[in-house]
């Protein structure tokens, strides 16, 4: 567990039993609790409540009857002298440690009667109190004894580690500046330096003297104002806020802050409060001064994120009412750019009405597409784009303009406003609500050909394991040599140290060539076709009219013109990987006007192009092979397909 350093010493010294005891135990506020009657039944058992009563006023830390029952089996029948050291490891003689003790003292360590530490430390923020870790349920029961906490576990000797207390930050660096004293007498006083000290690093913003003395003598908590000073688990350097313009956070007390940093006058402030140091570094983390002391009632906080574009389009008050309130905007902040789809305030009122109409963070995560900006462009220009959300769900975003009013839509809902663009990214309104499961999800490129053959398995788990499903749907039609579910099994060691990118990059992309349909008939009628892959590899692909086979690269082809609505797919008995190019000889010169070269000159070779970097080439949504034009290869050259394919 983390080391904590001592920060109270408690000795004590136990006085065994005698016959002459200063008073006899009286266990019964204890017995009243209900719930301590093994602990109770032991103590008396083995004669510990004369140690009690002769050391009293002591602390007890008491395990329930469940905490016992856990480890009956360990301390079933062992000697009673054994059982009274395990029992006076939860007795401190001589003290009363009340939550009010530790309230002010924060974290205490003592020794117990049975000679080992314990440190006892209260959680500054929960009020929570534990022993080496160990939760105290029931807290203060007080009778003559002294007091009695209950804990979860039995604190057996080697089972529970000691903890300490935590080590106290140096706060030097902030003391030296020397305007900062009542600050740091407020740290000490409230016990927030327990919380400087186990959730580092933190960042502090620390009004000055002058600054506190303005709100001295009202009605202040300072453990809530201190609170809402402090950022834990994050240190918030002004190079950071310089280099974003404006940083969102979160203090322990709950306070939204949102620093911003003005370029035209170089100036730094956090909800509007001046920040007059900064970068005060130390072993805490670091530290600002402000100006001012942020409080609730006089807070102006304007998140770094702008949804004014938003609020300006006016019909989607219901949707940003619940970013803020499930507190989306910072995630969306740290996830810029984004595409948000956002349900009108109707379309979110229609599911409200519904049995199941709860608006919560999960529902609104399953609207925000991250770090990926989407215009209607892109959408318009690829026709069918597939992506995942931040919630996790699948999306199919089309645009259909086969019919004289074009329409968009993802999973079925009509998106019924383009283009709200803010420094969030875009927003899409949508005339419904994306619900998990519910809303029908459609891939781009549809599959069913392949997966009807019936032999390639493999390769279509690791298509939409890799996601290369949206790379053949944005690049379609392609056309795809698809290695059988025997050739994958040949490679299965190999494939199983493959991390998702290798095995796209290494493997599948060199079995794509994009923008092109290379079927069988025109393989046949030029007896060979070299192409470029999308992995930047050269393949050939020939015709052998002796035998009438087909190979690629020297793979033989086995399966012919699977075709679907994504281009053409041709099986094959091999892995054409990224050493193909060994294998690769070129088609004969002599016959050039049967050469393709597939890849666009301006068109990557390698990584798909992210939705929000359109390529220079727009593509059109409409794709280049029609009904016509396949009905034309198999009426053509139906005889020649045949004859490969037997």
């Amino acid at each position: 567990g983390q080391m904590r350093l001592q920060a109270t010493l408690l000795f004590a010294s136990v006085v065994l039993a005698s016959a002459e005891q200063p008073f006899d135990a009286d266990f019964a506020p204890i017995q009243n609790a209900g719930n301590y009657s093994t602990l109770l039944d032991t103590i008396n058992k083995t004669g510990t409540d004369g140690v009690i009563s002769s050391n009293a006023p002591v602390t007890i830390f008491g395990p329930s009857d469940f905490a016992f029952s856990v480890i009956s089996d360990q301390i079933a029948g062992i000697p009673d002298q054994q059982l009274v050291d395990i029992l006076l490891g939860h007795v401190i003689v001589n003290s009363t440690i009340t939550t009010d003790v530790l309230a002010k003292e924060g974290c205490i360590v003592a020794m117990t009667a049975g000679g080992q530490n314990i440190s006892i430390y209260r959680d500054p923020l929960t009020g929570a109190v534990d022993v080496d870790g160990v939760g105290v349920t029931v807290a203060d029961i007080l009778g003559h004894y002294g007091v009695f906490h209950g804990i979860e576990s039995v604190l057996l000797p080697g089972a529970i580690d000691f903890l300490g207390c935590p080590a106290m930050p140096d706060f030097s660096p902030i003391a030296e500046s020397g305007q900062y004293t009542t600050l740091l007498n407020v740290v000490l006083e409230t016990n927030a330096d327990f919380i400087i000290a186990v959730n580092p690093p933190v960042t502090i913003f620390g009004p000055t003297d002058s600054a506190f003395a303005t709100i001295q003598g009202g009605d202040t908590n300072l453990t809530d104002i201190i609170s809402d000073h402090i950022v834990i688990s994050r240190d918030i350097f002004s190079a950071e806020i310089v280099s974003s313009g404006c940083v969102d956070a979160e203090t322990v007390g709950g306070l939204r802050l949102a620093i911003r940093y003005d370029n035209a006058t170089n100036t730094t402030s956090i909800n509007g409060l001046p920040v007059i140091d900064l970068d005060i570094a130390g072993e805490y983390g670091v530290f600002h001064g402000i100006d001012g002391v942020l409080l609730e009632s006089n807070s102006d906080y304007r998140p770094c994120t702008d949804f004014s574009p938003i609020v300006e389009a006016g019909k989607y008050e219901t949707l940003l009412n619940a970013i803020t309130q499930t507190k989306m905007d910072d995630l969306i902040g740290q996830l810029t750019p984004v595409t948000i789809f956002g349900p009108t305030n109707d379309a979110f009122a229609t599911f409200q009405a519904t049995p199941d109409g709860i608006i919560d963070e999960e529902l609104i995560q399953q609207h925000i597409i991250s770090i990926e900006s989407i215009p209607f462009e892109f959408m318009a220009r690829v026709g069918c784009y597939e992506t995942v959300t931040t919630g996790g769900m699948t999306v199919d975003i089309r645009y259909d303009n086969s019919t004289n009013s074009p329409t968009t839509t993802i999973n079925g809902i009509p998106i019924v406003e383009v283009d709200i663009v803010g420094n969030y990214g875009v927003l899409h309104g949508i005339d419904g609500v994306l619900i998990q499961g519910v809303t029908d999800y459609t891939p781009c490129a549809d599959f069913s050909p392949i997966a009807e053959a019936g032999n390639y398995n493999t390769f279509l788990d690791a298509v939409i394991q890799t996601r290369t499903n949206e790379l053949i749907s944005e690049y379609s039609p392609v056309t795809v040599f698809a290695p059988t579910d025997s050739a994958f099994a040949a490679i299965q060691e190999t494939l199983d140290g493959m991390s998702d990118s290798q095995l796209s990059e290494n493997i599948l992309y060199h079995h794509m060539i994009i923008y092109k349909e290379i079927f069988s008939a025109q393989v046949v009628a030029s007896g060979c076709v070299d192409a470029e892959t999308f992995g930047g590899s050269m393949v050939a692909i020939r015709y052998n009219g002796a035998t009438g086979t087909a190979m690629v690269n020297g793979v033989p082809i086995v399966e012919l013109d699977i075709v679907g609505n994504f281009g053409v797919v041709h099986g094959i008995d091999g892995i054409l990987n990224e050493s193909v190019a060994e294998a690769y000889i070129p088609c004969p010169t002599a016959t050039p006007s049967t050469t393709i070269v597939p890849v666009l000159s301006d068109e990557p070779s390698k990584a798909p192009v992210a939705p929000s970097v359109p390529t220079s080439n727009p593509v059109s949504p409409t794709k280049s092979t029609s009904s016509a034009s396949v009905a034309y290869v198999y009426a053509s050259f139906a005889a020649v397909i045949a004859m490969l394919i037997l």
